[in-house]
């Protein structure tokens, strides 16, 4: 209940050369604190009904798929936050991943497939260029024109909590796990 906190959703802001919107921004006084968010799942097959409701948990949760894309977007969410601050415009941040579906926490690409830099599984993740990669016999063309490279300034270890929340223990992908990022006050050129 301080009055000088803020809480402000979809935050226009210049970053960069382009004006995006931040999913959530805390403003303290004339701090600045973006936090990106990302929920990703996969479906459920269970016919019951979920929780008090009439809603079947089948219905809850569709699979989503495009998995490489859902890394390339929370990089480029951290990205994002890394250029706020190096900019200025923020003090540090945050970057959130939901997700039930266990790939994301195991997602360990060989070096060269297409989308190796966009990993987010457990563990060391290097500062440096993020990009597809091009010598790659399936890469997709579109992704390379729609979904630039960009650079990352810090490093990061990324651990996965996977006691987020629970369905019911039984369901497979019932478990929802959670990666939470924070994106320091300097960042490293």
């Amino acid at each position: 209940n301080n009055p000088n906190i803020r809480i402000l959703l979809e935050f226009p802001i210049k970053c960069g050369n382009r004006k995006v919107h931040v999913d959530i921004m805390v403003c303290e006084g004339c701090n600045l604190y973006p936090i990106e968010l990302k929920y990703k799942t996969c479906s459920i097959s269970l016919d019951k009904p979920y929780e008090n409701t009439k809603i079947k948990i089948k219905d809850l949760l569709k699979k989503q798929g495009a998995r490489d894309l859902g890394g390339y977007d929370f990089w480029k969410d951290i990205h994002r936050i890394e250029t706020l601050i190096k900019e200025g415009s923020a003090i540090s941040g945050v970057c959130i991943f939901l997700t039930n579906d266990p790939y994301y926490k195991k997602w360990k690409y060989k070096n060269g497939t297409q989308a190796s830099n966009f990993r987010i599984g457990t563990g060391y993740m290097s500062k440096g260029k993020r990009s597809w990669q091009r010598n790659n016999k399936s890469i997709t063309p579109s992704y390379i024109t729609k979904h630039p490279e960009f650079k990352i300034y810090n490093d990061y270890d990324f651990q996965w909590n996977e006691d987020f929340y629970q369905i019911k223990p039984e369901i497979k992908n019932g478990q929802f796990m959670s990666l939470f990022v924070e994106i320091p006050s300097k960042n490293k050129d």
